[in-house]
């Protein structure tokens, strides 16, 4: 099929305001000085959904939100050309982290809402801003936490055996302390079963003084 241009509309000023794709007939939006002017999201006809869009530089706009008719939202991270899916909101409120390279995204955990909102970290919000909660509040935030944390474990777990950058983690809300503490007990791990391999090879002194240097080596790591 041969390619049609977008038709664009412009201001009195010769800004450009909006771009239509005629052949999809998706319409995006635009912002900024004549010359430099951005997209700021597009809605898509062939599923109704609008995408959003951040950036200050002409072309170098980044995907950061796909929301739907349905109410469903999607969220992604990075910069244009390597943006991936972090994080869904579903309409029943029900919230899914994901991980992994662009293309390459795996669920992590699935939380409700409330959970959700008991992870947000404190450090994360002025100390203006941050709700007084009561002592049951407290206790409350601390029990759906935990809940979060204990059913993310084996997941996470999974993920940080093949994950080879932990950037890849960054919008799960999971704490580097959580994956710094996962990521030493593999490490760990995998020594202790190559020194087993070469166990046969070696006398019982040698074993000995390896396992030995391993445990010291790993007491001298302090926890973050």
């Amino acid at each position: 099929m041969k390619w049609r241009a977008p038709i664009d509309s412009f201001n009195k000023e010769g800004i450009l305001c909006t771009r239509r794709f005629r052949y999809c007939g998706d319409i995006a939006p635009y912002w900024g000085d004549k010359g430099k002017e951005c997209m700021f999201a597009k809605w898509v006809a062939r599923n109704n959904s609008t995408r959003y869009y951040e950036g200050r530089r002409k072309g170098k706009e980044r995907l950061t939100q796909i929301a739907y008719p349905c109410g469903k939202i999607e969220l992604y991270t990075g910069p244009r050309g390597e943006e991936r899916l972090v994080k869904i909101r579903y309409p029943d409120k029900c919230v899914e982290y994901y991980y992994g390279a662009r293309g390459r995204e795996r669920a992590l955990y699935a939380c409700t809402k409330e959970e959700d909102d008991a992870m947000h970290s404190d450090d994360e919000t002025p100390i203006e801003w941050q709700p007084q909660l009561t002592a049951e509040q407290y206790q409350q935030r601390d029990r759906l936490r935990q809940a979060v944390i204990e059913r993310r474990q084996g997941t996470l777990r999974e993920a940080l055996k093949t994950c080879t950058n932990v950037r890849e983690l960054t919008g799960c809300r999971v704490p580097y302390e959580e994956a710094h503490d996962i990521l030493m007990e593999n490490a760990t791990n995998a020594l202790k079963g190559k020194i087993e391999a070469i166990k046969h090879r070696i006398t019982g002194d040698e074993y000995a003084e390896l396992t030995g240097a391993l445990e010291a080596y790993m007491a001298l790591v302090p926890p973050l």
